[in-house]
């Protein structure tokens, strides 16, 4: 029988998997949104870098995910304080409204998110591109100095922090669910090297998880290597994490 702080940690685990790209799709989502934002505010209430096609202009909330959203998507309205321009919808209240839709939200249309000459072109235009982009504009608004004190520019940077934890945490989650056969173990990591404070994400422990799992005569370099070839659909994660990191990265070593 397992320890029952074993089991607790496995339920979690498992609810988390359930879960699965909801996390990121809400977060970034309303990191989209901020961005959003933050360019009518740098354009005289004229997008010209996120969903410049949006109507009626400028958006609000319900309009722009209605808008960025794949036409197969069953998103519902929401219902938040601060979600008609140019107010700024709160960053966890809504967050938490966007994860009640779960899978509903469907993918992201990238030609509705990103300006027309993102696909001038041969190359094909990935997720983790639009991600470079939304990221640089919320970088670019938060290193202007009349924005330092900005709740806009705040709820923007902290987007960013909170997109990176879901997809490290849902990337986590995912292991678990393809290898069910290990007992879990998780701690609190840093987001990127030298990250303090608040910036870490509930993941596997590899030296827990193999101490868990020592029956399984498995070492912690074994489950790392094991975990990175570990991919979800189209290795989704990998690449939208690298892009996070790094904006989180810049905007808390120049802001």
């Amino acid at each position: 029988m397992l320890p029952y702080n074993i089991v607790l940690v496995l339920l979690a685990s498992l609810v988390g998997v359930a879960q699965g790209f909801a996390a990121p799709g809400a977060a970034e989502r309303l990191m989209f949104y901020y961005a959003y934002l933050m360019d009518l505010k740098m354009n005289n209430n004229v997008p010209r870098f996120i969903a410049p096609g949006c109507t009626p202009s400028p958006c609000n909330l319900n309009d722009f995910l209605k808008y960025i959203s794949s036409k197969d998507t069953t998103i519902v309205p929401i219902d938040v304080p601060g979600m008609n321009h140019p107010e700024v919808p709160d960053l966890r209240g809504t967050y938490n409204k966007l994860m009640e839709q779960g899978e509903n939200m469907g993918p992201i249309n990238l030609k509705k998110l990103l300006p027309e000459n993102f696909f001038k072109g041969n190359k094909p235009v990935k997720y983790s591109d639009a991600l470079q982009h939304v990221t640089g504009v919320i970088t670019h608004k938060a290193s202007q100095h009349q924005a330092r004190h900005d709740a806009l520019k705040q709820r923007g940077m902290d987007s960013v922090r909170l997109s990176l934890v879901a997809r490290l945490e849902a990337k986590s989650d995912y292991f678990w669910k393809k290898h069910p056969y290990y007992i879990p173990a998780l701690h609190l990591a840093p987001l990127f090297p030298g990250a303090q404070g608040d910036d870490v994400a509930d993941i596997i422990s590899f030296s827990r998880t193999a101490y868990e799992n020592k029956n399984r005569n498995i070492s912690a370099e074994e489950l790392e290597q094991e975990y990175e070839k570990t991919k979800s659909k189209g290795d989704g994660h990998k690449a939208n994490i690298e892009v996070l990191e790094q904006a989180l990265k810049d905007l808390t070593e120049g802001c």
